[in-house]
């Protein structure tokens, strides 16, 4: 014969292990069943590219963003809806999900949110929260960066470098705002340096001037220049702005509010470049 008592402990215990296996806990809120709705996964590729990592993920209105892995895949975390500005019923609609990467074309697609949590099962949401499909973006430029010599001694200031800006557009070409020299190539740029690019720094060449220019052709041109860095490992990062009809303003403020500026948060704006890295040593 079994106790009550003992009855009451087998159910109690039966029913932990139901709610404790269950992904959407509503009693005891698990982890999954309040991230469960404001949680959206997916996957994004560069066309013709084996690191897909660095795509800037970012949902309009709620102003959430992450950056994709190598493969390609991101997460993204929506904030709690008792958060948000003007409160949970104010973010009822559809909204805008955008992949940017600057040399490449953007794409987004429409989210349901309800009371600012993602409808699942709705539009391109599957009932699990996955982007159902995979976004391959189209490659606008093709951009290359190298300097010779590549390895020098801080004691052997100041040396000349001799700096080389590829640029090579696909078949859509691209509208780019920048600093052209006289003959039509590249004429700002960036030391980017890797370990901490507060530390980096811009050069402007003087015969260069800010204008707008639609690139269907190659851009290529070295320059020797002198120039006195510290220690430190560095790339060069052409300052470019590749525009396309249909970014939100709040999109680039959302990087930062100085993206496209001649200082270090510049380098915050995504953009896929083959650089040869520059090493400077003590």
């Amino acid at each position: 014969m079994m106790y009550p008592a003992v009855k009451l402990k087998i159910v109690l215990i039966i029913l932990f292990l139901i709610l404790s296996g269950c992904t959407n806990n509503p009693f005891f809120g698990g982890d999954d069943y309040p991230a469960n709705r404001l949680a959206i996964k997916g996957n994004v590729q560069l066309q013709n590219a084996s690191d897909n990592s660095g795509i800037y993920i970012w949902l309009e209105g709620v102003n959430a963003f992450t950056y994709t892995d190598s493969s390609g895949n991101f997460k993204l975390q929506l904030p709690s809806p008792e958060s948000l500005p003007g409160g949970a019923n104010a973010y009822s609609g559809i909204f805008r999900l955008y992949y940017f990467m600057s040399n490449y074309r953007f794409d987004s697609l429409s989210v349901i949110l309800r009371s600012g949590e993602v409808e699942f099962g709705e539009k391109a949401i599957d009932a699990n929260g996955n982007v159902i499909d995979k976004v391959v973006l189209p490659k606008l430029l093709s951009i290359t960066t190298s300097i010779s010599p590549n390895i020098v001694n801080v004691d052997e200031y100041p040396p000349d470098f001799d700096v080389t800006i590829n640029i090579e557009p696909t078949a859509y070409g691209a509208d780019v705002e920048a600093y052209f020299t006289n003959d039509n190539t590249i004429g700002a740029f960036i030391f980017a340096r890797r370990d901490s690019i507060r530390l980096s720094y811009p050069f402007i060449l003087p015969t260069s001037t800010p204008k707008e220019q639609f690139l269907n052709f190659p851009v290529s041109a070295t320059n020797t220049i002198s120039v006195h860095l510290p220690p430190g490992e560095y790339e060069i990062v052409p300052f470019l702005r590749i525009k396309q009809q249909g970014i939100p303003d709040d999109l680039v403020t959302s990087i930062s509010e100085f993206a496209y500026t001649m200082t270090h948060q510049y380098l915050y704006v995504p953009i896929k470049i083959n650089a040869q890295k520059l090493f400077v040593i003590k």
